[in-house]
């Protein structure tokens, strides 16, 4: 895979969108083809749970917001999202932290974008903060709601988060490197350098998954954005 740097951001762009219309997929990682996410059974097996805890960690405009949205497409339910900076996909119904004690209904799923924005330190005294903590324990059974949080760096998650069913890691920002937690830097320090190595089409559509029964680098393919 050979190594790509200081490109002008127009013409990566100009280039996804080629590739996109080409219907051309880079899917390898390091010479190996890696499956899509909707083809690894732990994601279409997060359809049958009751609920779930999924962590997306990685540097500003990587593509986590699309990785999140492509995962409540492939769980196929209800979904519901905070959204602090941008506006959802017509399928996705937008929320605010004060609507979470009747929102969203059981057998949905729930995508918290950029959750430090809304939910950091300095707002920890609101209530509404506090209740989203105390969502994260009780999904599975008083809630029964998959929740999706992205965050920039594993110090920003909520320790309820780190306790999530699946994490998913995108390029690590080197300047917050000593911000992540020790076990996470740990697995950094072994993936980072294959981000190295891509495109940036290849950032933009790789990740590195984290479950009890699968690991390893997967695709994700654009989810419906209309």
């Amino acid at each position: 895979m050979q190594q790509k740097q200081n490109i002008n951001p127009l013409i990566a762009l100009a280039g996804n969108l080629l590739l996109d219309v080409l219907g051309i997929k880079q899917n390898t990682v390091d010479g190996s083809v890696v499956p899509e996410l909707a083809e690894i059974p732990c994601i279409t097996g997060l359809r049958r749970k009751a609920g779930a805890v999924i962590l997306l960690i990685g540097a500003r405009e990587t593509g986590n917001t699309t990785e999140g949205l492509r995962l409540a497409e492939i769980i196929g339910r209800p979904t519901y999202g905070i959204f602090p900076e941008q506006k959802p996909p017509s399928w996705v119904t937008p929320l605010t932290l004060k609507q979470l004690d009747k929102e969203p209904p059981p057998f949905s799923t729930l995508f918290c974008d950029d959750a430090p924005i809304y939910a950091g330190n300095r707002d920890y005294h609101k209530s509404e903060v506090q209740f989203l903590e105390k969502m994260i324990p009780v999904c599975r059974h008083l809630r029964k709601i998959i929740l999706i949080f992205r965050v920039q760096t594993s110090g920003q998650a909520d320790r309820w988060m780190m306790d999530a069913d699946l994490v998913s890691f995108r390029e690590l920002n080197p300047l917050w490197g000593e911000t992540e937690r020790s076990s996470v830097l740990r697995l950094y320090k072994q993936i980072q350098p294959e981000f190295l190595k891509m495109s940036e089409h290849q950032k933009l559509r790789h990740c590195y998954l984290v479950h009890k029964s699968w690991q390893g680098w997967a695709r994700i393919d654009l989810p419906n954005m209309q």
